[in-house]
Formats: C-alpha cells, sequence, structure tokens
C-alpha cells in the first residue's frame, strides 16, 4: 500500500517515529480521557490509511508502537502479510480494525476505544491482545493463534459480543473481569493453554460445544473487587466439550449449565452457586469436587428436570464408588430405581414399589431381615394362643416360631407346616405368612441379581 499524499504534522511524526521503531506516544496532561476523545485537537489524529501504509509496505517494520491518538477511518489490514507487531495504547478509533485473513505477528490493543475487531481467520505468531478495551465486537472465528487476552475489556454488542467459533489457539485464552454484554462463542474451539473466565461478567451466555481445552477451564473470582464472583447470564453451553485437568466453577453464578456428552477429567463447583437448571446427560468425569454427601449431588442433578435420566446417576453412583463411597453410591442407584419406577406401567410401578418396600431394590438388605423379625413375631404370637390339630399320628411338639418359620420360608422344611393344620382364621393366618415369605423372598432374589449386573 502506498503512503497517502498531504501528510499532517501528526502524521509526519507517526512516520517518523515509526521507521525507527520508536514508541509514538501523543498522550498529553490534559483533562480530556478517552471519553472526550472529540475534545483532542487535531494534532493527534492521524489516518488509518498512514498506520496501514507504514505497516504493510516495503519497507517492513518488526514493531509499530502508537499510544494517545485518534485514528480516523477503518483501519484496514484485512488479507494482509506483515512481518510487524502491533501496539496501541490509549487510541481511540473513529473506524473498525479490519484483520481478516492478515499474516501477522502480535497484536495488542490496551485501553483503547473501538467499535469492531474482525480478525475472522487471522494467523498470528504471537498473541491477540485485547485488554482494558471498550468495543462492540471481537470476532476471531477460524483464528490460529497463541495466547488470547481480552481481560478487563467492556463489549457491547447485545447479540454475539466475542466469536471465537473454530479458533486454534495455541496458548491461553484469558478473560479476566471482562463484561460482555452478547455471548461469547467458542464451538468447535481448541484451546492448547488455560480458558480462563475468571470475575467476568457475561450476559448473553457462553456457547462452546465441542470445545477442546486441553489445560482446563476456570470460572474462579477474579481480580476486580466490584466483580469478584464470575456471572454467566442465559445458557453455559457445553455441549460436547472435551476439557482435561479441571472445569472449577465454585465462584460462578450460572442461570443453566449445560455439560451434555462432556468430558471433563475433573469437575470442582460450589452448592452456593448451583445453577436453577443443570443439563449432564451424558457428561463423564473422574472426579467432583467438593466431596458432598449423595441428598445433596441428587439435588444437583435433578435441578431443572423431571424426566428420567439415568446415566448421571449411574455415573455419579461409578464416581462414589471410586473414591470408596459404597453407601453414598447405593443412595444414588436405589434413587434411580425410584425414578425409573414413575416411567413404568401400574402393575410395574407396584411390583417396584414392594421391592422398594421389602428391601430397598436391593441395596437395602437388612430391610428383609427386619421384614422376617416382624412376620416372625408376629405368627408365632399369633399361633401361640391359636390352637392347632395334628396333620398326623405322630407329630413332633408344636413350637409357634418354627411353625412360623416353616410359613415363611419357601425353601425351609422344618417340619412343621406337614404336621400341624391350622383352622378358621388360623388357615388365613397361614396363606397370608405362606404368600408373603414367597414375596418376600423373590424381592430379595431380585434385589442380588440387581446388584450382580450393576453397571
Amino acid at each position: 500500500m502506498d503512503m497517502p499524499d498531504n501528510l499532517s504534522e501528526s502524521e509526519q511524526r507517526v512516520v517518523a517515529g515509526a521507521r525507527q521503531e520508536m514508541v509514538v506516544d501523543f498522550r498529553t496532561d490534559d483533562a480530556y480521557g478517552l471519553n472526550e476523545a472529540d475534545q483532542w485537537s487535531e494534532d493527534r489524529r492521524v489516518r488509518a490509511v498512514v498506520i496501514a501504509a507504514l505497516v504493510s509496505g516495503a519497507d517492513s517494520l518488526s514493531r509499530f508502537t502508537l499510544c494517545g491518538v485518534r485514528i480516523s477511518g477503518d483501519l484496514d489490514l484485512a488479507n494482509a502479510r506483515l512481518q510487524t507487531s502491533l501496539l496501541f495504547e490509549h487510541c481511540v478509533f473513529d473506524g473498525k480494525l479490519l484483520l481478516a485473513e492478515a499474516t501477522t505477528r502480535s497484536v495488542r490493543l490496551r485501553g483503547c476505544y473501538l467499535s469492531h475487531i474482525n480478525a475472522a481467520r487471522i494467523i498470528l505468531d504471537g498473541e491477540l491482545e485485547v485488554a482494558g478495551c471498550r468495543l462492540g465486537k471481537l470476532s476471531l472465528y477460524g483464528a490460529r493463534t497463541g495466547d488470547v487476552e481480552i481481560s478487563g475489556s467492556t463489549f457491547t454488542s447485545p447479540n454475539v459480543a466475542v466469536q471465537g467459533d473454530l479458533a486454534a489457539i495455541d496458548g491461553a485464552f484469558y478473560c479476566h473481569d471482562a463484561v460482555i454484554d452478547g455471548q461469547l462463542r467458542l464451538p468447535g474451539a481448541h484451546i492448547k493453554g488455560y480458558a480462563e473466565l475468571d470475575g467476568s461478567t457475561i450476559r448473553g451466555g457462553v456457547l462452546a460445544r465441542n470445545l477442546e481445552a486441553e489445560s482446563g477451564m476456570y470460572c474462579r473470582l477474579g481480580y476486580n473487587a466490584d466483580r469478584a464472583v464470575c456471572a454467566i447470564e442465559g445458557d453455559f453451553d457445553l455441549r460436547g466439550a472435551r476439557i482435561k485437568r479441571e472445569l472449577r466453577l465454585d465462584n460462578t453464578r450460572l442461570t443453566v449449565l449445560d455439560l451434555r456428552q462432556a468430558q471433563v477429567d475433573s469437575l470442582c463447583d460450589d452448592p452456593a452457586h448451583w445453577p436453577r437448571e443443570t443439563r449432564l446427560d451424558g457428561l463423564r468425569y473422574e472426579d467432583l469436587a467438593p466431596r458432598l454427601p449423595a441428598p445433596a449431588r441428587l439435588d444437583w442433578l435433578s435441578r431443572g428436570r423431571n424426566d428420567y435420566q439415568p446415566q448421571p446417576l449411574e455415573q455419579l453412583a461409578a464416581h462414589y464408588r471410586r473414591i470408596g463411597h459404597d453407601e453414598d453410591a447405593r443412595r444414588v442407584l436405589l434413587h434411580k430405581q425410584r425414578e425409573r419406577r414413575r416411567t413404568l406401567a401400574p402393575p410395574g410401578r407396584t411390583w417396584g414399589l414392594i421391592q422398594d418396600l421389602l428391601v430397598g431394590y436391593g441395596y437395602r438388605p437388612w430391610l428383609a431381615g427386619l421384614w422376617l423379625l416382624v412376620l416372625l413375631a408376629a405368627g408365632s404370637t399369633f399361633f401361640a394362643v391359636t390352637p392347632l390339630s395334628a396333620a398326623r399320628d405322630d407329630p413332633p411338639p408344636f413350637s409357634a416360631p418354627a411353625y412360623t418359620l416353616d410359613l415363611l420360608l419357601p425353601v425351609v422344611n422344618l417340619g412343621q407346616e406337614t404336621a400341624w393344620s391350622p383352622h378358621g382364621p388360623g388357615q388365613t393366618v397361614a396363606y397370608g405368612l405362606i404368600v408373603a415369605g414367597w414375596i418376600l423372598a423373590t424381592a430379595v432374589i431380585a434385589g442380588i441379581t440387581r446388584q450382580l449386573v450393576r453397571p
């Protein structure tokens, strides 16, 4: 790009300083800050075409640093092939910064105001820094870059404010204490370093389906005391994401958390900040922190849903077994059977209720012994005061407990049931104990079978 004619004094100063790779700084001690940039004098104004000609000309610069100016027009470096590291500090852009499909070294903006940065499909041999800036939208669609830093910036687009679809970030993605009025998009992005949203406020939700974060994703306390807790309004959509190491949500205010079909090495959260709705079907994890008892985690799983989803319950039970909390695992699996019972037809629900009452679906086997003792005590008391007649010529001495056990236990023969015959009400009670014994035995067998084939 050719240098335009009729350069102003400020533009001549920029050209001269840049060609010597000096820091060109127009900042003054007057009271006019970035919000009053329209009050800046003309000697702080530079045309964008002058900057574009400088950094894309035949005499390539290794670095270009400009501070405290107002840049007129769009700075159009789209499709450019540059060897220059760009740094803008406390500059106001009247137009856009266009870097789509450009190839360059690092691009850094610190404390700048502008409407839009379009860096779609940019290839950066360095980092992209947009720190402490105020702008409408940042587009990183399909970008290939090192670290991306957008900490402390404010994005005012009401729709998509930060777009990082399919971005390949060889370093980290830092978004500390940012305010994003729209949506943060990272679907299909691949981040080799950390993905950090510490202390940021994101009002349009986060869409990060199929995100790959190789060093973890962190939503923790920020550095700004006014925005210490990370707050994500709307969906935090991580469907199908692959997050190694940790997903930390322990200081994050969420509305909806969607982790369906995601894989996480370790998930750390905080009951004080659990969202009102969680979508966890298909989520797989190796560890959960903090280590909470089963009732608390069951509340976590059930938030905002009424349908039966077995996989999250099986995953939670497997987690408890893996850390040696077998009782919590049994509680989760019992809850799973109770949830499943609601989906069955009336006969299935009835049989399920019987199994629940008698043996807790096999996860509370002590209930079977308790029921046996209750029935044994009741039967023994009844037959101790109820006369029975001998069923053969030489019956053994009558024993009410042994006779009751003979009725209750289908596969046990103590010789009492065949030797003595009840009459009237006693016959009804005897039949009732036989039926109760078969039901109890069937429930026990079903529970043992369930334990043997448990996931």
